[in-house]
């Protein structure tokens, strides 16, 4: 590293009049010969060396005791320089060479603003440039797709939000697809999505789509709009275009059509398609996903990679529920038997189950194939719940057998509402509360699309007879969960059904009831007090 600027400090004439006080020695640096150069860092700053030593000659004579005779102390008439304003163009080269005579002399008898021009410091503060900056994604990125990008990163766990216009705020969008990832852990190791950003074109433009569209639905909750992901921008609009033409592009080589990139874009698409309430291009994307997972032989072709198979799942349930079909990706057989129970025993779940509550005796009448997947959610919420506090999660692997094993049992499962209008309730009811953990995150305010699960839902509900407090508190937990994320909220039949059940009663001991059923706070807390006071107050959500 070059030598800093070297000064030698020679006194002035004006010094050898002052006989008190006594003046203090300076050292006197050697002078190189030749040249001293003057080094700075990238940002333009001279070497701290040099900075410290500039910064103590200037400051000679400052901090020392005034003289009591100051008629004594003579003035130096220093000439008037005009300081020139320093310009971006102006900035000087990282090293330079200054003779060092002109060097002592510069800094001797020039001013404190002249010294300050020589010392080499750019004007202004400079911006520390962000991490993804430092990133070569698939291709290169405006200032404006770097912030999508920002807001699409994983946070290791983010609180609720009690205002759906402070999400992209403080979490990320990507918590917002994927509701259920504060229950489930990464594998470092197999953890893809970032790679692929800075390795697949197709794929980051998928992510910006996706990123922006919800942006939109942002920007309409801010304006007071209710709805779903419809009128997008034309910036988002345009993203969405570039996405399918480089999808295409994809799907006719054979070497990328069914790869794992391509097949995540697909489902990327299907669900943006789905919170938009695009049944069209729901179904379009659906299909093509069922022959991708075809030719891969399965979902089980993808076991290397975890949390795409979740992803497919959800894809999966919610074009079920949309269109009343069967289960359409997961094939696999399934058992009617208990998960919790084995999973207790063969996977060392950090989970103690608690007592029964009081519905459990409604419970026991059930069909067994039902009261077993719901006692199995019903297990799952508990231990979510336990879970939480700590910043646990649950392994991968675990949780997607929990979810699928709930999930693809309650698909199958149907009950004549004519005649067993409290089963195929809560059969529809628990596909509901299963779909605010895996599919629609409440705090956006999101609602499942299909009409016709909302008037199955609400058929089943309006059948259902109260005969004892059991029944009642699953009434009640059926109407604020269809609130949350399938029905308006400002239905008269609705509000009539939640305050007749409610009564007198503050949200305090509403939410004990529910609780009594099952419930997840961190997810049903703020959306389940704004649909009950919002029935409360006969106000429009």
């Amino acid at each position: 590293m070059p030598e800093p600027l070297s000064i030698t400090a020679t006194p002035g004439p004006h010094l050898a009049a002052h006989k008190k006080p006594r003046t203090k020695k300076i050292a006197v640096r050697p002078v190189a010969s030749k040249f001293e150069f003057v080094a700075s860092d990238p940002g333009g700053k001279p070497d701290p060396n040099a900075r410290q030593f500039i910064r103590s000659y200037v400051m000679r004579g400052k901090n020392t005791k005034r003289h009591r005779d100051d008629s004594q102390r003579r003035t130096v008439p220093r000439a008037s320089k005009s300081v020139p304003k320093a310009r971006p163009s102006d900035a000087p080269a990282q090293i330079e060479a200054v003779p060092a005579t002109e060097a002592t002399q510069s800094l001797c008898h020039d001013s404190v603003e002249d010294i300050a021009i020589q010392a080499l410091c750019l004007p202004g503060i400079m911006r520390v440039p962000s991490d993804l900056e430092l990133f070569h994604f698939a291709t290169p990125l405006d200032k404006s797709s770097r912030y999508l990008i920002f807001r699409c990163k994983p946070p290791m766990y983010s609180p609720p939000l009690s205002n759906p216009s402070d999400m992209l705020g403080f979490t990320t969008v990507k918590e917002s697809m994927y509701p259920v990832e504060w229950c489930f852990q990464y594998d470092p190791e197999k953890v893809c999505w970032f790679r692929w950003l800075l390795e697949d074109h197709t794929y980051l433009q998928s992510v910006l789509f996706m990123v922006s569209a919800f942006q939109d639905h942002i920007d309409t909750v801010n304006d007071n709009h209710v709805g779903g992901l419809r009128g997008f921008s034309a910036r988002t609009q345009s993203r969405f275009k570039n996405t399918i033409q480089l999808l295409q592009e994809k799907i006719q080589d054979h070497e990328t059509q069914i790869e794992d990139t391509t097949v995540s874009v697909v489902a990327t698409l299907a669900m943006v398609a789905d919170a938009a309430g695009d049944a069209a291009g729901f179904k379009a994307h659906v299909i093509g996903l069922k022959e991708m997972v075809r030719l891969r032989g399965g979902l089980g072709g993808l076991n290397h990679n975890r949390q795409l198979q979740i992803k497919l799942c959800r894809v999966d349930l919610g074009w079920s529920m949309a269109s009343g079909s069967k289960p359409e990706i997961y094939n696999n057989k399934l058992s009617w038997e208990p998960f919790f129970e084995m999973a207790l025993t063969t996977n060392s779940l950090p989970y103690n189950r608690p007592s029964p509550s009081g519905i459990q005796s409604v419970v026991e009448l059930w069909d067994y194939r039902l009261k077993n997947a719901f006692t199995d959610l019903q297990d799952f919420a508990h231990m979510a719940n336990s879970l939480i506090p700590g910043h646990k999660k649950l392994r991968p692997e675990l949780f997607q057998e929990i979810m699928l094993s709930i999930q693809y049992r309650l698909l199958l499962l149907e009950y004549p509402s004519g005649i067993h209008p409290l089963e195929e309730s809560i059969r529809i009811g628990l596909l509901s509360f299963e779909s605010t953990l895996f599919l629609h995150t409440p705090k956006l305010g999101l609602k499942l699309k299909s009409e016709r699960f909302y008037c199955q839902l609400h058929e089943c509900i309006e059948r259902i007879h109260v005969d004892g407090p059991e029944v009642a508190d699953i009434k009640l937990w059926l109407l604020l969960v269809g609130s949350i994320i399938v029905f308006q909220g400002n239905e008269t039949w609705l509000v009539e059904s939640i305050n007749e059940l409610s009564g007198d009663q503050p949200w305090s001991e509403v939410r004990k009831r529910v609780k009594r059923v099952m419930w997840v706070d961190i997810v049903h807390d703020e959306p389940g007090r704004h649909a009950f006071e919002t029935a409360k107050q006969g106000r429009v959500v």
